[in-house]
């Protein structure tokens, strides 16, 4: 709900009133752009490459078998909602076919810590899929949301450069807070923030011009450097 369907009047006008709409988007706005991050952290890129080909299969089947259903029941949804919202149809089942491809990856990872797996060549097969599928689903939704936007492919080059600076950034300033204090154990509260600070303004910056900051989140914890007390 918090997702694509959002961009749908009639459930945006029944799960998020007029007054609570900003109480919504701005808890949800801090909620995922910290949990893309840690996903991003804890994800095992080097698992991932290994065993490219085989995730990849995963992801794509998925993803496959989710858009053929939601194109399937995409007409019926339509129909239903026409007097409602005027979307175009090929639009609508667009959304309609993310929705239903969108894997939720905090899902995934919560079950496969809860079946026991999450240590396995089938849990880690598992979640890396599903965060290849959800990225990709947000990348495509934000082609789509964005495509008829004057000077969006300036606005999403500009994402680019600036996530990119980030990831410099972060490089440089793990090695330099790895060398602050070395008898202590744990980065320091005002350290810290300085790393999310960084991350809050990337992101802010990204949603100012129009695009979801989501992956922007995860490639900046994704290639965050893992070494030394940072």
């Amino acid at each position: 709900m918090l997702g694509p369907m959002s961009h749908i009047e009639y459930i945006k006008a029944t799960f998020f009133p007029a007054s609570s709409i900003n109480y919504y988007e701005v808890v949800s706005y801090f909620c995922r752009i910290h949990f893309m991050f840690l996903f991003g952290l804890e994800m095992n890129i080097h698992y991932t490459m290994r065993n490219l080909r085989i995730v990849s299969l995963v992801a794509c089947g998925g993803a496959i078998m989710g858009g053929v259903f939601g194109l399937s029941v995409s007409f019926y949804l339509h129909q239903q909602l026409n007097t409602i919202d005027n979307a175009p149809l090929y639009y609508f089942c667009m959304i309609i076919m993310l929705v239903v491809s969108y894997t939720s990856s905090p899902m995934v990872i919560r079950l496969a810590a809860e079946l026991r797996f999450a240590a396995s060549d089938v849990g880690r097969i598992a979640v890396s899929s599903a965060l290849i599928t959800e990225m990709g689903c947000l990348l495509l939704f934000n082609v789509m949301v964005n495509w008829r936007k004057p000077n969006h492919i300036s606005a999403g080059f500009g994402c680019l450069v600036i996530t990119a600076l980030v990831v410099i950034i972060n490089r440089y300033l793990a090695v330099w807070l790895n060398t602050r204090n070395t008898n202590q154990k744990y980065l320091k509260a005002p350290e810290l923030m300085l790393i999310l600070l960084l991350l809050l303004t990337c992101s802010m910056i990204i949603e100012i011009w129009g695009y979801n900051s989501i992956i922007s989140c995860f490639i900046i914890g994704l290639l965050f450097p893992k070494e030394g007390k940072t």
